[in-house]
């Protein structure tokens, strides 16, 4: 089995570092081959520009070949990041947009008079997603309908076919103690789930 770890979050010193390293250590004591992709650390970019349209028939670059490769040749993938204005950080929707590319991640299947609906290529896969947020679950619920969830879950992996868990801390103010064995817990709880 091999996983591969998408990290998306700026540092590594708070709630969603301490995911990764929970992450990390689990994959460790399972001896499961993994690898991590820091988005931040490579600098990766995450600006779709006009040479990446795919609709018009390009093909995608060696930069995002090498992305769609790693995915590919992984079993599992788990992403880590905070909820951010409702949704994903701009740097982990970037690799998203520029790497889940038509004929690699969808196609369309048509419909009459239209290019029709997407059709998942990547039904093979599983996601597992740990998203932060710095409100209550419940109050981030009801403000906001859970949109992060539905985002990831049915707007975006979910067209890919990947199959989708999500687990979600809450309450990411300060990382203290009680949030450690939290992160902890959940890591858990998410590899008796997942592997």
């Amino acid at each position: 089995m091999k996983v591969l770890v998408i990290y998306g979050h700026p540092n590594k010193k708070g709630h969603n570092g301490a995911i990764l390293k929970n992450v990390v250590k689990k994959l460790k004591e399972r001896h499961i081959e993994y690898e991590v992709l820091d988005l931040y650390h490579i600098k990766f970019n995450p600006v779709l520009d006009e040479t990446e349209l795919y609709t018009q028939g390009k093909k995608p670059s060696r930069e995002v070949m090498k992305f769609q490769k790693m995915l590919k040749s992984a079993d599992e993938i788990i992403i880590i990041y905070p909820v951010w204005w409702n949704g994903m950080p701009g740097m982990v929707k970037g690799f998203f947009d520029r790497v889940l590319t038509p004929g690699f991640a969808y196609y369309f299947k048509p419909v009459l008079f239209d290019q029709g609906y997407p059709v998942g290529l990547l039904k093979k896969m599983r996601a597992t997603i740990f998203l932060t947020t710095a409100s209550h679950k419940l109050l981030y619920r009801i403000f906001t309908g859970a949109r992060a969830h539905k985002q990831v879950r049915r707007d975006l992996l979910g067209m890919t076919g990947m199959r989708i868990k999500i687990f979600h801390l809450d309450n990411c103010v300060k990382l203290t103690k009680k949030n450690e064995l939290r992160i902890k817990d959940i890591v858990r709880k998410a590899f008796e789930k997942i592997i």
